[in-house]
Order: C-alpha cells, then sequence, then structure tokens
C-alpha cells in the first residue's frame, strides 16, 4: 500500500501550484482546524456536510449515549455520545481518479 504523508501532498501541491511549501504547511494546518471545528458542530438532530471539492464530501453526525454491551466482560454498559465522521466521493471524483490513473472502459455497474 502506498502511503503519502501530508508533507508528500504538500510537495505535490507546490509542483502543481507554485505556492511555498511553508505557506502550504500554514494552509494545511488551517484547513485541519478548520475542518475539526466545523465538524464538531454536529448536533442530534442537525449532521454538518462539507463539500472540500466537487465529489468530495465530508460529513459528521452526532450519537447520543445509548445502552451497550462490553464485549469483553458481557457487561451492560452506556456507550457515550460521539461524533461520527464519514467520508462520501462521488462517481465522478472516482471516474476522474481511474482516468488519471489511465483505466480505460471501467465497470459500469460499480
Amino acid at each position: 500500500m502506498a502511503k503519502f504523508k501530508q508533507e508528500d501532498v504538500i510537495t505535490l501541491v507546490k509542483a502543481k501550484s507554485g505556492y511555498y511549501k511553508t505557506d502550504l504547511r500554514k494552509v494545511f494546518s488551517a484547513l485541519d482546524e478548520a475542518l475539526i471545528d466545523i465538524l464538531a458542530t454536529a448536533k442530534l438532530d442537525d449532521p454538518v456536510e462539507i463539500k472540500l471539492f466537487d465529489g468530495f464530501v465530508i460529513q459528521a453526525k452526532r450519537e447520543p449515549e445509548r445502552p451497550s454491551v462490553d464485549p469483553r466482560t458481557g457487561e451492560n454498559i452506556i456507550a457515550r455520545e460521539k461524533i461520527k465522521p464519514n467520508v462520501k466521493i462521488r462517481r465522478s471524483y472516482k471516474e476522474n481518479i481511474e482516468k488519471t490513473a489511465g483505466i480505460l472502459g471501467g465497470n459500469k455497474n460499480g
């Protein structure tokens, strides 16, 4: 599995944009903080959705405390309230990825 670190992405964005790496690091850091701040505002009855790029959406919804069972002990517990983030990638975005990868005539069923 190819693994890219934030610094690798910054290097690629620098090559495509011409911006300085120090400026891009600041932008990435600010973007990270902004995404966390926005996703943290999810309410029980009001999920949050960020359309980051065309076809790339980040969502978060808050789930309330609920009865559960500890799988290690079998004891009844109350699962804590939590925010569940989710990423959705639209078909057009996936097709652009495949086009860029040189994959032609992909499966139209999936």
